[in-house]
């Protein structure tokens, strides 16, 4: 999914995987523009084929990105990434450490 220089869209150098769902997979990301660390979320390319998903990928990311809480992570940007003739939807989220909600449901039900 990266292209040769191993960037997301020239700007995001994955790591680890740190969760996947049925529709995306949430990587730990560093922006090489500034060297935060980030949390790429990434449509599956199955997904990512198709406009109308690639879209409603997006809105869930404009619609997020109106929140503002402390307990809501914020949305720091969306794109395409393309490469070797595949298209992959992302979006960039704020970083918080800790244990996921599922580390925490399963430690105190």
């Amino acid at each position: 999914m990266t292209a040769a220089d191993g960037l997301v869209s020239g700007r995001y150098r994955m790591g680890e995987l740190l969760g996947t769902g049925g529709s995306a997979s949430v990587f730990a990301a560093v922006d090489v523009t500034d060297g935060s660390e980030v949390a790429l979320k990434v449509l599956h390319p199955h997904l990512s084929e198709s406009p109308a998903l690639r879209e409603a990928f997006f809105d869930e990311a404009r619609r997020a990105e109106a929140l503002r809480h402390p307990n809501v992570v914020a949305v720091l940007g969306t794109g395409l990434h393309e490469s070797a003739g595949t298209t992959i939807a992302w979006i960039a989220l704020e970083r918080v450490r800790g244990v996921s909600l599922a580390e925490r449901v399963s430690r105190r039900g």
